[in-house]
């Protein structure tokens, strides 16, 4: 069991480095959304899908390692959590106290990840409503008839043909 241990660890830390790094990518996240470059935003969204993958490939990893352990030590796989493992772990101290700061660990960025998502979220949604707005504006600029009169008396309707978009495409 002492192997299957460290084998968690392992992929507990490896998985915490990528919390660590989707921090930092939705930090990254952040700034470019505010200054509004579409291109960089769509490249390191790239990096994010890229590193979410690698996660969940570490989770089923975990999953497995857990089955195995939940095997050898003949508890329900549901209900072995971090923390009841680092409970069957007490006479192994230092294996013990990995286990609970990883998951300290992992809880905390996952916490400050969780933030800055919503904050990118909120971020978002404005960006769209002020999109929406300005196309709004605009249509409704164009869509006002104009009452300008010609030289020969005739009314001037310069929205006729002045769409913004072509609808024949």
């Amino acid at each position: 069991m002492a192997s299957l241990i460290e084998e968690l660890i392992v992929v507990l830390e490896e998985e915490k480095d990528c919390y660590i790094k989707l921090l930092s990518i939705g930090q990254s996240k952040t700034d470019i959304i505010i200054k509004g470059d579409v291109a960089s935003l769509s490249e390191i969204t790239k990096d994010e899908q890229e590193t979410a993958t690698h996660v969940v490939k570490l989770e089923k990893k975990r999953e497995e390692i857990i089955n195995d352990i939940a095997l050898v030590t003949n508890k329900d796989c549901n209900e072995l959590t971090i923390t009841n493992l680092a409970l069957l772990l007490t006479k192994q101290q230092e294996q013990h106290d990995e286990l609970i700061k990883l998951r300290d660990d992992i809880k905390e960025v996952v916490n400050k990840l969780r933030e800055i998502n919503d904050k990118n979220k909120i971020l978002l949604q404005e960006s769209l409503d002020y999109i929406d707005f300005t196309m709004n504006a605009i249509q409704s600029t164009n869509s006002v008839p104009n009452s300008n009169y010609e030289s020969k008396g005739n009314i001037n309707d310069s929205t006729i043909n002045n769409s913004l978009f072509d609808a024949k495409q």
